[in-house]
C-alpha cells in the first residue's frame, strides 16, 4: 500500500468559521477522490492542514510515508485529541461529517487494528481542557 503525507502551513488563516473548514475539507476530499486518493486521517487547524492519504498508484510530488512510520503519523495527527472537530480522531468518537476513512466500517487502508491506532493517538494527545498545548 502506498501512503503519503501532505500538509499546508501558513501565517494566514485557512478558514475563519466551521462552515469554511467544512468547505475546505469537502473540496480537498472531492478533488483527491476524483484522482483515486483517499484521506486516511487528517488534522485541520486554523493555520495548518495535515493529512495521511492512501493511493493505489505512485504520487511522485507527494511525500511517501513508509509502512513502518504509518502508525507514528496517525498518532501525530491525533495530537490535539478527540475533541477537536476537524480531525479524523474526532470522527471516530462523534457524529459528524466523515472525511477520513479511518474507523469507517469495511475500511482496510491501514495495517493496524483500530485499538492500536487509538492507543497511539492517546499517547501523544496534547489537549489540556479546551486549549491546544
Amino acid at each position: 500500500m502506498l501512503y503519503y503525507a501532505t500538509w499546508k502551513r501558513g501565517a494566514t488563516l485557512l478558514y475563519r468559521s466551521g462552515h469554511e473548514a467544512t468547505q475546505l475539507l469537502t473540496r480537498c476530499t472531492c478533488q483527491w477522490e476524483a484522482h483515486g486518493i483517499s484521506i486516511v486521517d487528517y488534522l485541520l487547524l486554523p493555520t495548518s492542514f495535515e493529512a495521511l492519504v492512501h493511493s493505489a498508484f505512485s504520487l511522485p510530488h507527494w511525500a511517501e510515508v513508509p509502512d513502518y512510520l504509518v502508525l507514528k503519523v496517525l498518532a501525530h495527527l491525533g495530537r490535539v485529541g478527540s475533541q477537536w472537530p476537524f480531525c479524523g480522531f474526532y470522527e471516530l468518537f462523534n457524529r459528524s461529517l466523515c472525511y477520513a476513512k479511518l474507523g469507517k466500517s469495511g475500511c482496510n487502508l491501514v495495517p493496524y487494528p483500530l485499538s492500536a491506532i487509538i492507543e497511539a493517538k492517546l499517547q501523544v494527545q496534547t489537549v489540556l481542557g479546551d486549549e491546544i498545548a
